[in-house]
């Protein structure tokens, strides 16, 4: 168990290196998750590099879309 719940959260903080290194803003992050803040015109490209990642990691992502996220 505890090898499957590392694998995966290294495999996130892989995720969100490619992601940060083309420019796209990873608002949040825990240890099942992320949250990042992706203009209309950049989503061909976030949708490309998290293929990608499914691919290489052998892991599946969700994706739920937000209007506003409000933080205190």
């Amino acid at each position: 168990m505890l090898h499957t719940t590392l694998t995966g959260q290294l495999s996130l903080l892989m995720l969100i290196e490619v992601l940060e290194e083309v420019g796209l803003e990873v608002v949040s992050a825990n240890t099942d998750g992320i949250l990042v803040h992706i203009k209309k015109s950049d989503y061909d490209l976030f949708k490309s590099i998290c293929d990608k990642w499914q691919k290489d990691s052998n892991l599946n992502l969700e994706e739920t879309r937000f209007k506003a996220i409000f933080k205190k």
